[in-house]
């Protein structure tokens, strides 16, 4: 089954290139490398807006026992985009959840009416490409904003711009992650800014 996915997968790639290349079956000329001076250095703005929308991703899902904004949660994400929590089992066991932002939202809303939960960023590295962005993004996460926390992780988030123009926004297409452990504490490089 996983084989004929990718296949799917292969075929749309393909047909989407011959789409975005008309006159695609010319021969193709052998690609030069891009000196480094003429690539473009990170936009200052990229970089203020991925920051807004990985603070706005964090504000959204952080609060007092109570309901949440969803439809900006559901705002933030680019079509298609997926979560993906690595779960951390007895003996060292784990699983993969996968979800949509949809998923998230029917899983994760009746314990945040329930209960206060808060998780803020403690650390970031973002690298930019174009129209790709990937933040590594280290938290906490707390039932009290004075009190300790009750875990840690990195959420490494994938956001594309959409659509992909200069003027298009970023938007989240991704979030992977994997808290703390005993045994796989979080290396220093991804506490520091």
């Amino acid at each position: 089954m996983r084989t004929g996915a990718c296949v799917a997968l292969g075929i749309s790639a393909a047909a989407l290139a011959a789409i975005a290349q008309p006159g695609r079956d010319q021969p193709e000329t052998p690609r030069q490398p891009v000196p480094a001076e003429a690539v473009p250095a990170i936009q200052h703005d990229d970089a203020s807006e991925i920051r807004a929308a990985i603070a706005d991703l964090y504000s959204v899902i952080s609060g007092p026992a109570g309901e949440r904004d969803w439809d900006a949660f559901r705002a933030m994400f680019a079509d298609g985009a997926q979560m993906t929590a690595i779960g951390h089992g007895g003996g060292g066991s784990g699983a993969i959840v996968s979800m949509t932002p949809q998923q998230y939202i029917e899983r994760a809303g009746p314990q945040l009416s329930r209960s206060a939960f808060y998780e803020r960023q403690i650390a970031s590295r973002t690298e930019i490409f174009g129209h790709v962005a990937h933040v590594w993004s280290t938290y906490e996460s707390l039932r009290d904003l004075d009190g300790q926390p009750f875990s840690r992780g990195i959420n490494s988030v994938q956001l594309v711009r959409v659509p992909p123009s200069d003027a298009g926004a970023w938007k989240v297409l991704s979030i992977l992650w994997d808290s703390e452990t005993p045994q796989h504490a979080i290396p220093a490089e991804y506490l520091e800014d």
